[in-house]
């Protein structure tokens, strides 16, 4: 997805804002934190606005495309435009997070090893106590991994838990 800089509605506009303050936050949010957001999009950015670069290159873009006060509150209809700025905006930081790079690289690793020792995600669910849905979801690095699961993940491996 690229930014649409054509787009200067203040629902697509906040939405990048809310993917500018989460980058210069250093953390990313999660579902619910992104929803509060969409729904009381001013009470974020008083929060985390003081993390955001004012030198950043997209920051000085949507603010110069501003042309009214970020809302208090939205509408559902505005939500969706919302979301629309805010995956738009991370696409253009590159998408991915370091922890979420880090997620890929783990995931792949424990695919490797699973591979390597021939068995099903299924198999290594039921050796580790956890759903074999789970352990694609961990492979394919959708998953923030516990210390719990990933000791459970490098026992059932035969692996300390640095194998990762």
């Amino acid at each position: 997805m690229a930014i649409n800089k054509e787009r200067n509605d203040i629902a697509y506009l906040v939405g990048r804002l809310i993917a500018i303050t989460e980058k210069y936050a250093g953390k990313h949010f999660g579902p619910g934190s992104i929803q509060e957001a969409y729904n009381h999009p001013q009470r974020l950015l008083e929060v985390f606005g003081r993390y955001i670069d004012q030198e950043d290159e997209y920051y000085q873009e949507v603010t110069g495309m501003l042309t009214e006060p970020i809302p208090i509150t939205t509408k559902p209809m505005e939500r969706t435009d919302m979301a629309l700025g805010y995956y738009n905006q991370r696409s253009a930081y590159g998408g991915q997070r370091k922890n979420e790079q880090e997620r890929l690289r783990m995931g792949e690793r424990i695919a490797t090893l699973r591979k390597e020792q021939g068995l099903t995600q299924e198999q290594l669910g039921e050796m580790c106590g956890i759903l074999g849905n789970h352990i694609t979801r961990i492979e394919k690095g959708r998953y923030s991994v516990g210390l719990d699961t990933l000791s459970a993940i490098a026992k059932a491996l035969g692996k300390r838990i640095d194998f990762v």
